[in-house]
């Protein structure tokens, strides 16, 4: 790679997916509570908020190992 740190680019996943799917879950409540929630759309929210804390995780581990670099 050209030696910058990996963390800042990938730090941005975990904040976006931390701001939107509050709102996502919202809506999918909503939808759950009027009976329109499928299977499908419970299934993506889960694993988008798997994404979340992996995404959250791996930008911590690089983040820690940066930070000697930095």
């Amino acid at each position: 790679m050209n030696g910058l740190p990996l963390h800042p680019a990938i730090v941005h996943l975990p904040l976006g997916l931390a701001i939107i799917l509050p709102l996502a879950a919202i809506v999918v409540a909503v939808l759950a509570w009027r009976g329109r929630a499928g299977r499908a759309l419970l299934t993506s929210l889960a694993i988008a908020q798997a994404a979340l804390v992996i995404s959250g995780y791996v930008a911590m581990q690089l983040g820690e190992s940066d930070e000697e670099v930095v």
